[in-house]
């Protein structure tokens, strides 16, 4: 028989989108001082206001922690559609749950990331999750680690059939990939 957890679905989506923010504004926060540092260096400090730098920098950074949570809206959609197609009758907020506990797990790169540049003494370089080549994003442990746990918790919460959960692991690791390719391809242009 099959746990229901859904009287506490609610509940964990929040504390693991709470905590997904919190560990990418530690990650940004880890990286400001480094990215201004750098910014700095290589321009003329004449021809540019400090506190419009500034807060450009705090926006583009708040950006970027708002869009984590866009894309794991927009990935448990996905995943709840196909979910749908493979005749999976669970309501958005389970799909919701397995893909942000899944990327929760994900985030804690992050958490490692901010820690390197934090205690790090270069500040000519930053650190950063996805500036590493494309093939060794793909083999990332953390990125296999949770397609592995995105497959048990679907098995436990989505469906007890393991081919339909299967199906949807190989749409949420094709989600991951679209990902990282468009990081890369941003990464490459700018």
């Amino acid at each position: 028989m099959k746990k229901e957890i859904t009287s506490s679905n609610t509940y964990w989506i929040f504390i693991s989108l709470f905590f997904i923010v919190i560990f990418n504004a530690f990650f940004q926060y880890c990286i400001h001082q480094k990215a201004l540092n750098l910014f700095w260096s290589q321009v003329d400090k004449e021809n540019h206001l400090g506190s419009s730098i500034n807060v450009i920098f705090y926006a583009v950074q708040s950006f970027t922690v708002l869009t984590s949570i866009v894309g794991i809206l927009i990935g448990a959609l996905v995943v709840a559609f196909f979910g749908f197609l493979f005749g999976i009758k669970k309501k958005k907020k389970d799909y919701l749950l397995v893909y942000s506990l899944t990327s929760l797990f994900l985030s804690f790169k992050l958490v490692i990331a901010g820690i390197v540049n934090l205690f790090h003494a270069n500040t000519s370089k930053i650190y950063i999750v996805g500036k590493q080549s494309f093939l060794s994003q793909i083999a990332d442990p953390f990125l296999w680690l949770s397609t592995v746990l995105f497959f048990l918790l679907g098995v436990n919460i989505l469906s007890s059939n393991r081919k339909k959960v299967f199906y949807l692991t190989l749409i949420y690791l094709l989600i991951k990939f679209v990902n990282i390719g468009l990081s890369y391809f941003l990464n490459y242009i700018v």
